[in-house]
């Protein structure tokens, strides 16, 4: 990509190039050259107001300052930013203001304002919550194994500066970070292995004092499911290998797969 800046090379985390993949497989395994490409076509100063309705004031300056590396976090945002943002998914897409708690009290709540449909919202929480979509990056084994369902997300910041892993259940989020307060780098360690243990012991911590509940379910949402072929995602023709997928109304594919 050509920017202001020269050449932009977006990289997958694995430094490799996995060509076509599913959004579901792309966001699932947290691969940055399909986001890259996403803020592309939207536009970054799209993607940056939305983030801003979601209720990230820290991303302040303008859309060019970003680029298209805000779809990949090279925007500083504070924790808590970061676990309202992930909230916001559960909240049917609806972004309000974090309320602290004081005593036996809350402090005031502001109104909430939308960051995305409540559709998107349940579709990505879906993703997220899918552990057969996160095995091409993460394999079978992973920290986001928990005794009921939670999407989960991790990411991991330039030079290993710095990591973080957020969990989202039906009842609360949990988000941790993990870095030196020195903002020297750590020695290769990532969200998988730096923040993701970290974050399932604090969910299972948490599930102890609130209940995990359910998250939206793609049909409680109002998707319409559809078996597509896993390579292609068009409709699946008799010799393709098939999944089910949820689709937005008027978005599910047309063409069948040859």
């Amino acid at each position: 990509y050509q920017t202001a800046g020269g050449p932009y090379h977006p990289r997958n985390y694995d430094r490799t190039y996995h060509g076509p993949v599913r959004a579901r497989e792309a966001l699932a395994s947290s691969y940055n050259v399909p986001a890259v490409a996403l803020a592309e076509r939207i536009g970054y100063a799209t993607l940056l107001h939305g983030l801003q309705a979601g209720g990230f004031t820290s991303l302040a300056r303008s859309p060019e300052h970003y680029g298209l590396g805000l779809a990949l976090g090279n925007g500083d945002v504070t924790l808590l930013e970061l676990a309202n943002g992930y909230r916001a998914l559960s909240n049917g897409g609806v972004s309000t203001p974090a309320r602290w708690w004081l005593g036996d009290s809350h402090s005031p709540s502001g109104a909430g304002r939308r960051m995305v449909s409540a559709r998107s919202a349940a579709l990505v929480l879906d993703i997220l919550a899918d552990a057969e979509a996160r095995i091409p990056a993460f394999g079978l084994a992973t920290p986001f194994d928990w005794p009921f369902r939670a999407a989960a997300k991790t990411g991991t910041s330039r030079h290993f500066t710095d990591n973080w892993a957020v969990a989202v259940t039906g009842g609360f989020t949990v988000a941790v970070w993990v870095g030196n307060f020195s903002g020297k780098p750590m020695e290769g360690v990532s969200g998988i292995s730096g923040a993701g243990p970290l974050l399932h012991r604090a969910v299972l911590v948490t599930s102890r004092r609130y209940a995990p509940g359910d998250l939206v379910t793609p049909a409680e949402a109002g998707l319409s499911p559809a078996r597509i072929c896993r390579v292609s995602g068009l409709l699946a023709g008799p010799e393709c290998p098939t999944m089910e997928e949820h689709f937005a109304p008027g978005t599910v594919p047309t063409g069948r797969c040859d």
